[in-house]
């Protein structure tokens, strides 16, 4: 068992109801933290993680001296940087399982909401039969956010094969934070596009290590650590399009900035695609 942890800055949004600015306690993401079991009966499988995505590679030979693999992605979506005690938010779930050789494992990908010393309650659920073969399955649904403290909420993303691993999306309770009372869901604001474009320079860690980014106008211009990758794209608001170069290989991508500035999450892809290679995500 191996556990990791990274920060993210949670971001207090403030919602205006028809008649004015409501105070209410607010849940505040401080902190990300991942843990991975590994299964202990045959080989580990290889994982690698985005900001809100995880893959495993899993290969292992049985005690008959038979070749097993599994391939997956899992992705989620609607994680907040912050939500109004009580409130209640959506969130999705995307697991893509490209290869699975009989192994007798369903691979899965669930969401938790959960309080510190209280019940985890349950939200939306995928999983694929691994007599499917190459698949993609999603599932949306809404997580609740504790009406009051003491102590923490999460959010839990669980994914995994045989091996799994728990990403915990932490939150404290800010009781002075401006935000939407829970019967008038706040529109999400959009940020200038002269600010969100800004905030692509600099150095970011990512699925494929280490990144550091230079912004050029409306152009985008890069390099990052795995086999002397290099990148170059053009901005279109919150979005990065544009092509990717290694020792080895090239292709497409685009990456999708979050509202703070401090999270994207994108694909590749191979020769002219852009997405059909899988996740690639970064966070700083």
């Amino acid at each position: 068992m191996s556990i990791s942890t990274f920060r993210l800055a949670g971001s207090v949004l403030l919602g205006l109801s028809l008649w004015g600015v409501a105070q209410a306690q607010t849940w505040v993401l401080t902190d990300t933290r991942r843990q991975v079991w590994a299964d202990t009966s045959y080989t580990p499988a290889e994982w690698q993680f985005g900001a809100h995505s995880a893959a495993a590679l899993k290969r292992y030979v049985t005690s008959d001296g038979r070749p097993m693999a599994i391939s997956i992605t899992c992705e989620w979506q609607g994680i907040p940087g912050s939500v109004a005690a009580g409130a209640s938010f959506p969130v999705s779930v995307k697991l893509e399982q490209r290869q699975n050789t009989q192994t007798g494992y369903n691979p899965s990908l669930k969401l938790y909401a959960g309080q510190e010393g209280g019940a985890e309650s349950d939200g939306p659920e995928v999983v694929t039969g691994w007599r499917e073969g190459p698949v993609t399955h999603t599932a949306s649904g809404q997580l609740t956010a504790p009406r009051g403290g003491p102590g923490s909420f999460y959010i839990r993303a669980r994914c995994g094969p045989k091996d799994y691993v728990d990403v915990f999306y932490i939150y404290r309770l800010d009781p002075g934070a401006a935000a939407p009372a829970p019967a008038v869901p706040a529109a999400p604001a959009a940020a200038p596009a002269g600010v969100v474009n800004s905030v692509w320079a600099g150095a970011w860690q990512t699925d494929f290590g280490a990144m550091r980014l230079q912004q050029e106008g409306g152009r985008v211009v890069g390099r990052y650590d795995y086999k002397n990758g290099r990148i170059e794209g053009v901005i279109e608001g919150n979005t990065v399009r544009g092509r990717w170069v290694q020792d080895n290989a090239q292709g497409g991508f685009i990456f999708r900035l979050s509202p703070d500035g401090r999270s994207f999450d994108g694909r590749w892809g191979r020769g002219a695609s852009e997405t059909d290679g899988g996740p690639w995500s970064g966070w700083r």
